[in-house]
């Protein structure tokens, strides 16, 4: 057996010696187990695995011990009654993501492996690409295009238009001036998908948040809706 497979309710009697499986005793034993079968469905199942919890809604009302999902971190409240927006002192964190752990290890910037993340994160559809059938390609609600890239310059010195030699203090490096630094992909977006994040016009911080964090340092990209 797989200790992700332990039956708690089970092993309080396996583990009592045969004259001492009495329904008081076995009682006394499973609750001095709860706390530990809360440990292992929170770190061994769900944080492994990952689950589907509902999103806080605004003007929701929720018990102690529901959960929800706000901006991918799920929350249990700690109080009866509990109406506030969490994070707050009547919720605690259950989960840093209501993705698994086993699925979190595998993201990275590649971009099948991107896109998957990126569906997975924001609650899109994620569909597997195909070469088999062109005139109905499949083509997940977020996908990555790539950015034509585009040499830029700078100018080094004091003045813009200015040779650089030898003999000059300043001069321009670079086929153009002035310096841009070129996106490398653009992240497309449904528009429903983007509005819901942007509640409080913090969409672009909350994609970026998600993605840089992917990608090697110094990876840049553009967000556009469609």
């Amino acid at each position: 057996m797989s200790i992700y497979d332990i039956n708690y309710d089970i092993k309080a009697v396996e583990w009592l010696p045969p004259d001492k499986r009495n329904p008081n005793m076995v009682g006394f034993i499973r609750a001095l187990f709860a706390e530990i079968k809360y440990l292992a469905a929170k770190i061994l199942t769900a944080y492994r695995t990952g689950g589907s919890y509902p999103s806080w809604a605004n003007g929701g009302s929720y018990n102690t011990g529901m959960q929800v999902v706000q901006k991918q971190v799920v929350y249990e409240s700690l109080v009866n009654g509990n109406t506030t927006q969490p994070p707050s002192a009547s919720w605690q964190v259950y989960l840093p993501s209501f993705i698994g752990v086993n699925d979190r290890v595998k993201f990275d910037s590649i971009k099948i492996t991107l896109e998957y993340a990126l569906n997975e994160r924001f609650g899109a559809n994620f569909r597997q690409p195909t070469i088999t059938d062109p005139l109905y390609p499949h083509v997940s609600d977020i996908y990555i295009t790539s950015t034509p890239f585009t040499f830029t310059g700078f100018n080094f010195g004091y003045t813009t238009g200015s040779s650089y030699g030898r003999t000059e203090s300043s001069g321009d490096i670079g086929p153009s001036l002035p310096f841009v630094q070129p996106y490398m992909f653009n992240i497309m977006i449904p528009v429903a998908v983007y509005n819901a994040l942007n509640t409080n016009g913090g969409a672009v911080a909350e994609i970026s948040g998600f993605v840089t964090p992917l990608c090697p340092v110094g990876t840049t990209f553009s967000i556009t809706t469609y």
